[in-house]
């Protein structure tokens, strides 16, 4: 049984233009984060400090997909994702405009402001 009903048959070249297709529509949210997290690495006091933001940016980036990864293949989670996959959109989009909402009125900072003061205490993040 193929994977999704409207696919019968991939080939290796379907593969080069699809990933040409997500860098474009991901380089542009992705390069920024990057660029401060490269930045912040860089201007840390110790290879060790640097090392661990790269690694938690990195863990945090990977383990979605790995996670989706694993469990696409059965037919359960193939089920479930194509029962509940415009839920999913809705509940995503839902989801940004209600953290850009709280980023523009200053209520996201506010917000986070304890967590930052713990974790100021504490050297982490190290910048």
């Amino acid at each position: 049984m193929p994977p999704h009903p409207g696919v019968t048959r991939t080939r290796p070249s379907t593969g080069f233009p699809l990933g040409m297709a997500f860098v474009i529509g991901w380089s542009p949210c992705i390069g920024p984060v990057l660029t401060g997290i490269l930045a912040v690495a860089a201007s840390t006091s110790s290879v060790v400090a640097g090392t661990s933001l790269l690694l938690a940016y990195s863990l945090g980036l990977a383990l979605p997909f790995l996670a989706l990864a694993a469990g696409a293949g059965t037919p359960a989670v193939i089920v479930m994702l194509r029962r509940h996959g415009r839920g999913f959109e809705t509940g995503g989009g839902l989801l940004l405009i209600g953290i850009g909402a709280l980023m523009l009125t200053g209520v996201w900072q506010w917000l986070f402001a304890p967590l930052q003061r713990a974790l100021s205490g504490t050297g982490w993040p190290p910048l």
